[in-house]
């Protein structure tokens, strides 16, 4: 009985060794929570740029039409005061009218030459007649911007007038710091502004893919069995895996310039130009994109198409 007692009494020992210190533990738990903050933060930062500024294009044309005429009747019932010096962005010559919308072209190439070139860097293996279709989207729709704009410009300056009389182009009235009034002046700007943005959000549209494009990348590097195919593949993940950082910052510049963009295109829409003018920019703004990413782009019969981005892809 005693012996048995005492068996049933005797604990067994612990091993102090056996148990995670304290410091340890913190330590892990701190590297862990710091990462799901960062994650976190990347995933809402990615969420709100994915869906709300790149959101579907049909989506958005319908907004900044409805914008526009919203603005403009507001504009036209005398509900905002154009030009008002208490309000900065009413002014012409305020800083983001001047060195951004102006320069809004060059803006708009500084973000998607660098994109569409990485991105196709990428998704064609280096495949220079695949990336040289890709980059000539870019060359179109900057012939479409210089080719309207500039037509915008010939109209206003055929059909008004300086207000100083002896100044009879447009050019020496503006030379002389006096106003050209009473022309057809099509909104230049809400042409820009609304052809970048849906621009934007066509060859953006890749980006969304992207993680889904590395798996089957690498499903492909691991299946493939002829050594030619699978040096493309191969170097197509090498590839990947050295731009997808840059693609990446090059993606949030993009989502940036898109938001000030907007934020650039509510102000024309509140502060110039008359409702018509404005409407006849969009329209035009909107046909360029419908004929070319909707009706040529993805259509593989007509001549000279140079396919949509992800076209070529390995």
């Amino acid at each position: 009985m005693n012996s048995g007692t005492s068996s049933i009494n005797r604990r067994p020992s612990v091993k102090k060794s056996s148990m995670p210190t304290s410091s340890t533990s913190n330590k892990k738990s701190i590297d862990c929570s710091q990462a799901s903050v960062q994650s976190f933060v990347y995933m809402c930062f990615m969420f709100v740029f994915k869906r709300f500024v790149f959101a579907p294009t049909h989506i958005k044309i319908g907004i900044y039409l409805s914008a526009l005429i919203v603005c403009s009747v507001i504009r036209d019932f005398s509900l905002v005061t154009v030009g008002s010096s208490t309000n900065y962005l009413a002014q012409k010559h305020n800083v983001l009218n001047q060195y951004f919308v102006k320069l809004g072209w060059a803006w708009t190439l500084a973000a998607l030459v660098p994109f569409v070139s990485m991105t196709s860097i990428v998704y064609t293996s280096f495949n220079l007649a695949h990336m040289k279709n890709h980059l000539s989207r870019i060359l179109i729709a900057t012939f479409a911007w210089f080719v309207f704009t500039n037509a915008f410009d010939i109209l206003d300056s055929n059909t008004g007038h300086c207000t100083k009389q002896e100044l009879l182009t447009k050019i020496e009235c503006k030379r002389n710091k006096h106003e050209w009034v009473n022309g057809f002046d099509v909104s230049g700007h809400t042409f820009i502004l609304i052809y970048s943005l849906l621009i934007m959000i066509e060859e953006v549209r890749i980006f969304n893919e992207w993680d889904s494009f590395h798996r089957k990348l690498v499903e492909k590097v691991s299946n493939i069995k002829s050594s030619s195919e699978s040096n493309i593949y191969t170097r197509g993940e090498y590839l990947y895996q050295k731009f997808t950082p840059y693609i990446k910052a090059n993606f949030v510049f993009m989502a940036l310039l898109a938001l000030l963009w907007e934020i650039m295109l509510l102000t024309t829409f509140l502060y110039f130009h008359t409702m018509l003018h404005k409407l006849i920019a969009a329209s035009f703004a909107i046909l360029c994109w419908f004929i070319t990413y909707r009706s040529w782009y993805p259509n593989k019969s007509l001549p000279w198409t140079p396919g949509l981005p992800g076209d070529g892809s390995i």
